[in-house]
């Protein structure tokens, strides 16, 4: 009796010990599987599709190293891509028998860009501008005196660089001012390579409002300093560029001697140099006369230039002008009355670790010239010519897709020569965000100053006179090749507008960092 005992109890162990066996290997199992397919979601969570990189793929600019897609299904499904700072993140899911292989790319050769408007700061300190999506490398600003849209009397106008090169920061800032409805001219500016941002109040010399250096690049967007302010809501507006790119502010004193000029110091080749200047005096200083220019390089064949000068204190209120090349990437006018040619520079070659420019016309005393180098991207220097209507125009041979567009323009017909009447417009766009402005102090004989300027924050550019528009485009759209614009307010004058355009590099690479088998 008691062995029968002993042997139900055996096998009751036996069918315990068993089962919580099979317990055991099921869960293990069923954990096995979860870890396996959980891995497969999170790989497949990290990713989101994204087309652009999809038409690379699937246009096979990887070369030889395609064969790698040629038995994975290119679409949303097989082919999950997102973008981050360093490029392009590609997950292909390559279906072959009995398992998934997932591989992780980068793809290098992207450039981020964001064009927006913050309100300064109302306090000294640091202001954080947050929202733009990546960490940038180079900054734009430019601004007018103005807390709201539309035209203003009395002009601030202004453009400023920042970059974090190297481990310490770059930037410059040039402001101009004029005043209106005075019965002398009355005209100013400041310049600084340690601001990047500087408004003034009318009058020449003018006086110091708000001014703010540059600090830092954040994940998000930057942080910039208020050294001196005021309580107006000013708006700034700026255009952020991240991504696979090297950038680099700086500036170098174009010299009085004729010939090729070379600017070292750069660190690197460009591909890209952007200009900015205004005429010669000392750094952080209020200066009576305005002068101030913009000029784009890609090559010797693509360049422009636009210029602005004007008297201080003259009674006849003539002593204003404006020029506008396609074949120059600096022009500056004299301190005359009226102002003349001071210099006229063309730009020559890209080098090791800068650029050199050509001088025709040298200036007739050295002047600061401020700059932002890129290297990175595909760029294109162009111009064209306003409709005389309200169209829908189309901008070709631009060579590849935009990501960032910016326009200047001195208002004007065509012409290389000084003239009158014209005035200075400056705009950018990307596919998403697009703001102008414009400002114009016309030269206005025997009568009292018209000085002028305008805002917007949904056009991408403003032309005008006095304070009436004569043309406002918007940014409709953005192809392989061109770039549409609407047109509004056009008077029948074919201005001519030179324009920036860049994109991702043409000829990216990528390496594989991450592969993973799931059975």
């Amino acid at each position: 009796m008691k062995q029968n005992g002993f042997a139900l109890v055996s096998v009751i162990i036996a069918f315990i010990i068993i089962s919580l066996m099979g317990a055991f290997l099921t869960n293990l199992i069923s954990r096995g599987s979860f870890k396996a397919q959980q891995k497969m979601k999170n790989v497949k969570a990290i990713y989101a599709s994204h087309a652009v990189a999809e038409t690379v793929l699937k246009k096979k600019i990887f070369g030889s190293y395609s064969t790698l897609f040629d038995n994975c299904r290119v679409n949303s499904t097989y082919l999950n891509i997102t973008s981050n700072v360093y490029g392009l993140s590609i997950t292909s899911n390559c279906e072959n028998v009995s398992y998934k292989k997932y591989m992780k790319l980068n793809l290098y050769g992207q450039v981020m860009t964001r064009v927006g408007s913050f309100i300064k700061s109302n306090t000294t300190g640091n202001q954080i501008v947050t929202g733009i999506g990546f960490q940038p490398k180079a900054l734009i600003f430019y601004w007018t005196r103005q807390t709201a849209t539309g035209f203003s009397a009395d002009v601030n106008a202004g453009f400023g660089l920042a970059t974090y090169y190297n481990n310490s920061v770059q930037q410059s800032a040039v402001s101009v001012t004029m005043r209106n409805n005075a019965n002398k001219s009355d005209q100013g500016r400041r310049f600084s390579v340690s601001n990047c941002i500087i408004f003034l109040d009318r009058g020449g010399p003018p006086t110091l409002r708000a001014r703010a250096e540059f600090v830092s690049f954040n994940s998000d967007g930057f942080t910039i300093n208020w050294l001196t302010n005021v309580t107006d809501s000013y708006i700034v507006n700026y255009i952020a560029i991240g991504g696979d790119i090297i950038a680099r502010a700086g500036n170098f004193n174009l010299t009085t001697a004729t010939g090729t000029q070379t600017v070292t110091g750069v660190g690197f080749q460009p591909d890209f140099v952007l200009f900015n200047w205004s005429h010669a005096g000392s750094f952080d200083t209020n200066i009576a006369r305005s002068s101030f220019g913009i000029g784009y390089a890609k090559s010797a064949s693509e360049q422009g230039a636009l210029t602005q000068a004007g008297s201080d204190n003259e009674g006849n209120n003539d002593d204003k002008r404006w020029q506008q090349r396609t074949n120059s990437c600096i022009l500056i006018l004299t301190t005359a009355n009226p102002p003349a040619q001071d210099a006229i520079v063309a730009f020559d070659t890209f080098n090791t670790n800068g650029f050199s420019i050509n001088k025709t016309d040298p200036p007739s005393t050295t002047i600061p010239i401020f700059y932002l180098a890129i290297k990175g991207g595909t760029h294109k220097v162009g111009f064209f010519n306003q409709p005389n209507t309200n169209i829908s125009q189309t901008i070709s041979g631009v060579g590849f897709k935009s990501k960032l567009l910016k326009f200047i323009s001195f208002n004007l017909l065509a012409n290389p020569n000084i003239l009158s009447n014209g005035g200075v417009s400056i705009g950018s766009a990307t596919s998403v965000n697009q703001t102008s402005i414009w400002y114009q102090d016309r030269a206005n004989e025997d009568e009292r100053s018209d000085a002028n300027m305008y805002y917007s924050n949904n056009r991408t550019l403003t032309l005008a006179f006095s304070t009436s528009l004569t043309g406002q485009a918007n940014l409709t759209g953005i192809f392989d090749d061109q770039f549409v614009l609407n047109w509004t307010n056009c008077d029948g004058t074919q201005r001519q507008i030179i324009y920036w355009a860049m994109g991702d590099s043409l000829t990216p690479s990528f390496k594989i960092i991450e592969e993973y088998e799931l059975f």
